[in-house]
């Protein structure tokens, strides 16, 4: 799934393009005697799972998930590429497209007509299609570690949402709880680590605050100090 180009994206793509072909390729296989059979070995029902397939996977295509195998990805963009792609498996409504002769000349894949389909209008193997893909996805995506958390509280864009993206796969609350805090525990430590270090250096103080400051600086979290909440309700 997240190997080879000719996986998710390819297919995506193959689908894609065959719809918007779909009169073309109907009007040579019905006019072509010896051929004519070919066609009719695909049924509606098989064009409709080609456009529900195309509709549950084409997000993820979308991520370039080939790009997973670069070294110089972070992997906590994965895990933030990893909720944005199960959210939307998880949605009750998709966009398929439609089957039917473009409307225009120029018509492409990009712009073909789309027309929205809730989960219950899926067909079974569509269905099926959805359930498997979400398993992979949480088959295949790196899971979230204390260090990939770390990355993402750190990072401006993501570490509002890092409570949420610790919620990841069909994981119990009190789990999500503990990825959140251990992260956090984490980018304590470190840097706890690095003040000392610097300290060490002779780069910056670690002497005591004056007791005017000290109780001022009781409401204010340092490297050195936790908070009295990490941001979880004490209710499960």
């Amino acid at each position: 799934m997240v190997d080879k180009d000719v996986r998710v994206a390819y297919t995506c793509k193959l689908i894609r393009r065959s719809v918007v072909n779909y009169a073309a390729f109907e009007a040579y296989f019905q006019s072509t005697r010896d051929s004519s059979s070919v066609w009719s070995n695909l049924s509606p029902d098989d064009w409709t799972l080609a456009t529900e397939m195309e509709a549950v996977t084409h997000f993820i295509a979308n991520l370039a998930l080939i790009e997973s195998q670069s070294e110089n990805l972070v992997p906590s963009y994965m895990v933030v590429f990893r909720r944005l792609a199960e959210k939307k498996l998880k949605s009750f409504k998709f966009d398929p497209m439609v089957v039917e002769a473009p409307r225009a000349k120029d018509a492409n894949e990009a712009s073909h007509r789309r027309a929205v389909k809730t989960l219950d209008q899926f067909s079974e193997a569509g269905k099926t299609s959805l359930r498997r893909t979400l398993l992979q996805l949480q088959a295949r995506f790196p899971k979230v570690t204390k260090e990939a958390m770390a990355c993402i509280l750190l990072d401006p864009r993501t570490k509002s949402r890092a409570k949420k993206i610790a919620a990841v796969g069909n994981i119990p609350r009190k789990e999500e709880k503990a990825i959140y805090k251990n992260g956090l525990d984490y980018l304590r430590t470190e840097h706890r680590k690095v003040f000392a270090q610097m300290a060490k250096l002779g780069k910056m103080s670690l002497s005591p605050p004056s007791s005017q400051s000290s109780l001022h600086s009781q409401d204010v979290n340092t490297p050195f100090s936790s908070p009295l909440s990490t941001g979880w309700d004490d209710e499960d």
